[in-house]
């Protein structure tokens, strides 16, 4: 059976808008994906959730969970993700900008110290 859980809220400084992150998944068959999407009203209830992620969601990752995101002002975020976790794992959806909001997103990875 498929679902949705949300994982994290993560309002602005000011309040004015909500990150959202989720997991949505069908089973032990299919690999889970993680989205994070943007909500410009500041509140809304869980179907409203659903119908705005389609529109405002700025990340998708098949089969790897949660990155560092944070608001760098009320119009700013950033989101770092490791492009070398995960099996598979593969970025299906990235946007820079939702309405006024700047996304900025950084791929980072892990690479071995030198000793």
């Amino acid at each position: 059976m498929c679902g949705e859980t949300l994982l994290d809220r993560i309002p602005s400084p000011d309040g004015s808008k909500v990150i959202y992150f989720f997991e949505s998944g069908c089973g032990a068959t299919t690999p889970n994906k993680y989205h994070y999407f943007l909500e410009t009203r500041g509140r809304m209830n869980l179907q409203e959730m659903k119908d705005l992620k389609k529109r405002h969601e700025f990340f998708q990752r098949v089969r790897s969970g949660a990155y560092t995101v944070e608001w760098t002002t009320n119009t700013g975020i950033e989101l770092r993700f490791n492009s070398n976790t995960g099996r598979n794992s593969n970025v299906k959806k990235r946007k820079s900008e939702i309405q006024d909001v700047q996304i900025n997103i950084i791929e980072t990875t892990n690479a071995p110290q030198s000793r």
